[in-house]
């Protein structure tokens, strides 16, 4: 009798680990499924290019193990809700803009300052490089917030665009102008203008009614929406400020959880989005222009009035950095800015 009972011991035990076993298995073996969520659509080619390339990757090098289900134009969470959807777990992904997060992740402004990279995009693209000094740096400020980042950037600084010509600072006081995030906000400021925010879909019909009279923005928020419908003119300055590079962020507490092979796939998937970000936007950037030159009048600025502009905005850095959010953070961001070839 005591040797059957321990034989229907022996024989319980054996089940219970195979069925564990099992179930481990199982669990090692289940896809796991990325929710990747923006406010994009097909309306930004090069954001839209870049995006299909990380997701295509990741699909086709991870079949089994992991996927993408992509919700791109707000179909998921809209833009203002990017953040915190990431943050509650309603997405594992999301790519928007840093100016967008300039207020949760505040280091990431100094990115968008007038003048910085010396106003050269491809010195900019190579310093936002998967592993670069800057983007390893901005990761380990993000990881205070729980973000892990992937860098991109598009071939274009952040324009004036107006209802009617602005050839000197003084002809934008009192003008309201659309704009987004703290940098493009005290460039406006300084420049005695009122900035205004709203969603990129609402400017067209903002434009119509004489709600704002401009907007600050890229060739790509211009064409993609049709603005030059809206507006007459545009002032490259030439810029006033850099479009901050584009994101897809993760919680870093999710993305340290993922096993070493995925993590490997989506790096990968990662290069990709930083490459073809920006080449796309190198190609479309020129046909944009001439788009935008049938309809809209290019304002050449005096070099007296560049001055006047850059007396304006030059003082900028010092006040970022006096910021009390930024402080020490800000210089070393602003070293390696300034140490970029």
């Amino acid at each position: 009798m005591q040797k059957n009972l321990f034989c229907l011991f022996g024989v319980v035990l054996v089940s219970l680990f195979v069925v564990l076993h099992a179930n481990k298995a199982q669990a090692a073996d289940k896809e796991i499924t990325i929710r990747y969520a923006t406010f994009f659509g097909q309306e930004y080619p090069e954001h839209w290019a870049a995006m299909m390339k990380f997701i295509e990757i990741i699909n086709q090098k991870g079949k089994g193990k992991v996927k993408v289900e992509f919700y791109p134009s707000e179909t998921l969470l809209k833009a203002k809700e990017l953040f915190s959807g990431l943050m509650s777990g309603a997405a594992e992904a999301v790519t928007v803009p840093m100016v967008y997060w300039h207020g949760n992740l505040p280091i990431s402004q100094g990115l968008s300052l007038p003048f910085a990279f010396d106003g050269d995009m491809e010195k900019y693209n190579r310093a936002i490089a998967p592993g670069s000094p800057i983007v390893n740096f901005l990761n380990e400020q993000f990881a205070q917030k729980n973000i892990f980042c992937f860098f991109a950037i598009i071939e274009c600084h952040e324009y004036l665009w107006t209802r009617k010509a602005v050839k000197s600072p003084e002809d934008l006081k009192g003008m309201k102008i659309r704009t987004s995030g703290l940098i493009p906000s005290e460039v406006l400021n300084r420049l005695s203008a009122g900035p205004v925010s709203m969603p990129s879909g609402e400017i067209y019909t903002a434009l119509q009614r004489g709600t704002v009279d401009g907007l600050l923005g890229s060739y790509t928020t211009v064409v993609g929406r049709s603005l030059q419908e809206t507006v007459g003119y545009g002032v490259t300055y030439p810029y006033f400020g850099n479009f901050g590079p584009m994101v897809i962020a993760f919680k870093k507490d999710y993305w340290e959880k993922l096993p070493k092979d995925i993590q490997d796939i989506i790096r990968e998937a990662g290069v990709a989005y930083y490459e073809t970000e920006f080449s796309v936007s190198k190609q479309i950037t020129g046909e944009q222009v001439e788009t935008l030159r049938k309809s809209i009048e290019f304002v050449k600025l005096t070099p007296e009035a560049q001055e006047n502009f850059n007396k304006l905005l030059l003082p900028m850095y010092d006040w970022w950095i006096s910021r009390k959010e930024i402080g020490d953070s800000g210089k070393k961001l602003i070293e390696l800015m300034q140490a970029a070839k």
